[in-house]
């Protein structure tokens, strides 16, 4: 299984949306993709929550 994420950049924010939860994270502070491979443990988790955080995580869970 799946879930739809919808990606937006608002105001200097990426905002994104699944099913009825909206998380807004600062542009500056989503890691570079040089640093996600210098470090992907670390710079993976600021970009897992800017993308919808446990609440995502929870949801692909039980849509295995």
């Amino acid at each position: 299984m799946a879930i739809k994420l919808k990606l937006r950049e608002d105001a200097g924010k990426l905002v994104v949306t699944f099913a009825d939860q909206t998380v807004k994270t600062a542009l500056e502070k989503i890691p570079a993709i040089d640093r996600l491979q210098a470090d992907p443990f670390t710079n993976g988790q600021v970009l897992t929550a800017a993308l919808g955080g446990v609440e995502m995580l929870q949801r692909l869970d039980s849509n295995c």
